[in-house]
């Protein structure tokens, strides 16, 4: 009958939750890492590597067998660069954590003034944890930029997250099944199959049913006036 019809699927994703932080102050020039780095830090041995001996400057201290310490570090940027963690938020074993800053793809050439922006946050194995289970081995950290985009990815540990590569930008987010749904409702927008519409009716039909309507008109005119007479 020439209706535009459809068929929507709906694709239902887990719910999206927010993953509440602390921050810690990086104002030590220790945390300033000559290399952009990003680091899901779970044992004081794994801090130790990076930072020294020395524990983080937070108050209460960090305790590790109950949380992570996440650091991103930008390495040399242009001395009004700055990074900050805008939010943090979890599906399933995927744990994301959005910068504030855009930040570029390579560490520009160390040219006049430059700054290390860098953040450093604590967070509660208990929130990202899933209920019964106690090891931090399934969970995924994933760090973005402002823009979307994934920097990089991992487990928690002693080693920095491995990098994205600009080339793999996209790809690395579909992978990490968050995207730009990292932010988004809790079902994923409607996937839609359209049926193809009619095809495009002629113009010269709609011109000869307008004259046959003018004829019968005519006729019908004609045939009134000769019932008068």
């Amino acid at each position: 009958d020439g209706e535009h019809q459809a068929r929507v699927r709906y694709r239902l994703l887990p719910p999206l939750e927010e993953v509440d932080f602390g921050r810690i102050a990086t104002v030590q020039e220790r945390f300033a890492l000559p290399e952009p780095t990003y680091l899901a830090l779970d044992s004081e041995a794994a801090w130790a590597g990076w930072f020294g001996a020395e524990p983080p400057p937070a108050d209460p201290p960090v305790d590790w067998g109950r949380e992570f310490v996440l650091v991103a570090s930008l390495g040399p940027q242009a001395a009004d660069t700055t990074v900050d963690v805008g939010s943090i938020v979890q599906r399933n074993s995927a744990v994301s954590v959005w910068l504030t800053a855009t930040v570029p793809a390579e560490t520009p050439p160390i040219v006049g003034e430059t700054t290390v922006p860098r953040v450093m946050v604590r967070v509660a194995r208990d929130e990202l944890l899933p209920p019964g289970e106690e090891t931090p081995g399934s969970l995924v950290f994933a760090f973005l930029d402002v823009r979307g985009r994934l920097l990089a990815q991992g487990p928690a540990g002693a080693e920095a997250l491995p990098l994205v590569v600009p080339a793999s930008e996209a790809g690395g987010l579909e992978a990490l099944a968050t995207k730009a749904e990292d932010r988004p409702p809790e079902a994923a927008a409607p996937e839609v199959e359209v049926a193809p519409p009619a095809p495009a009716t002629p113009p010269w039909v709609y011109g000869l049913g307008a004259l046959l309507v003018i004829a019968f008109g005519l006729i019908l005119t004609m045939a009134i006036r000769r019932f008068r007479r």
